[in-house]
């Protein structure tokens, strides 16, 4: 796993070497690596969000129950947590 890269030194962790991990700086266009990529999951990715679930974060952002972090991401697959949820519920009213 690639862990940093600085010019053309890659760090990499790399793991089963005498039942050990460890680090180990490579060159790239060395011995074992010519380069690497970063591929683009996320244009990739089918979330296998069901027509409700598409339907239902719509409603939420348009009534503004969810406001996303102003750049189109709204973290729909991460856990929610106490303090995002007490946000939630006083933009539903629940808190009055």
């Amino acid at each position: 796993m690639v862990a940093a890269v600085s010019g053309n030194i890659i760090t990499v962790i790399e793991g089963n070497v005498s039942n050990q991990v460890w680090t180990r700086n490579l060159t790239v266009n060395g011995r074992y690596i010519r380069g690497y990529c970063t591929p683009d999951f996320a244009s990739l990715a089918d979330d296998g969000s069901s027509d409700w679930a598409v339907s239902s974060t719509a409603k939420a952002r348009e009534k503004g129950v969810f406001k996303g972090d102003g750049d189109g991401n709204y973290r729909w697959q991460d856990p929610i947590t106490r303090e995002e949820m007490a946000v939630v519920l006083d933009r539903l009213g629940l808190l009055n």
